[in-house]
């Protein structure tokens, strides 16, 4: 793929290193995952803004093997979603615009 589709634009061929990212275009339904992967994560990461990491860290990976939404459910206490991601975006702007006015 690498050398059909990148190297006659980059002028290099044959190119494993480069070719990691091929999966975008054989695989399209795979890039949407990327996005999900990172509103799940910061998620997360926001909920353990005011907990003890190891103990839910354990408590999360005990759920084991089961449906996405019903482990975020129960490792979060809610389904996935961007409002954490959102408000903390909202409270960044706000603080931008407070130190541009000061």
């Amino acid at each position: 793929i690498w050398n059909e589709f990148f190297a006659p634009n980059f002028g290099v061929k044959d190119s494993p290193l480069l070719a990691i990212y091929s999966h975008i275009f054989y695989c399209g339904m795979y890039i949407p995952d990327y996005a999900i992967g990172h509103i799940i994560a910061y998620q997360i990461n926001h909920f353990l803004r005011d907990k003890n990491l190891a103990i839910e860290m354990e408590r999360m990976c005990k759920l084991g093997r089961i449906a996405p939404q019903v482990w975020i459910r129960q490792a979060v206490g809610e389904a996935v979603s961007a409002k954490p991601m959102i408000a903390d975006a909202e409270t960044a702007i706000a603080a931008l615009k407070q130190q541009t006015n000061a």
